[in-house]
Parts: C-alpha cells; structure tokens; sequence
C-alpha cells in the first residue's frame, strides 16, 4: 500500500532528522517537526486506512495496515522519548503487550 510506505519513510525521515538536529543542539526546531508528524499521522494516515484497519478489506490487509502503525508508533515513542519521557514510557509499555514476542512471565515490572 502506498500510503503505508509513505508512513514508514515520513517515521524513518523524522528519526533521522530528530538525530541530527540533537547533534547540533538545535533542538527548537525539533518539536514543530513531532508535532507536524503527529498530525500526518493522524488526519492522513489513521483516517485513508480507517476502513482497511477495522478490516472491511480484508484480514490479511488489515493485519498490514495495523503492523505498520504499530511499527510508526514505536519508532514515534523512541524518537518522543527524550521530549515527553512518561507519554512516550505509556505507549511502549502498552505496545510492547501488543508484540508477539512479549510474554507476561518475562516481564518485571509492568
């Protein structure tokens, strides 16, 4: 689906950018950067793939289309972290549930 590479490539495109704009200290022109992706995120990708997460396209595509969210709000939550600590410490905790590897017995603390 196009709109999911479009999705990847803006979360990967902002990790990059958040990185280097870290490294010069120019961390000002970071959180209008977080903020613009959120509402991306948001307003275009949640809303075109509204119907296809719910299913309505099938199981199979909406399998895909949760995934790559998943993956989009991972990497958001790593790339927030140093900025909103305890939001982006909620949402990996509550992701973290949602991968297949995660077991409860393996976990300390939750």
């Amino acid at each position: 689906n196009d709109v999911d590479v479009w999705i990847m490539a803006a979360s990967l495109g902002l990790g990059e950018f958040v990185h280097q704009e870290m490294q010069a200290y120019r961390l000002y022109t970071v959180v209008p950067r977080l903020v613009d992706f959120i509402d991306q995120l948001t307003k275009w990708y949640v809303r075109l793939n509204r119907f296809r997460i719910k299913g309505e396209s099938g199981q199979q595509d909406a399998l895909l289309g949760l995934n790559v969210l998943y993956e989009v709000l991972t990497t958001m939550s790593m790339i927030m972290a140093p900025f909103t600590p305890y939001f982006t410490e909620f949402l990996y905790q509550h992701l973290r549930k949602l991968h297949p590897a995660y077991s409860n017995s393996s976990s300390a603390a939750t």
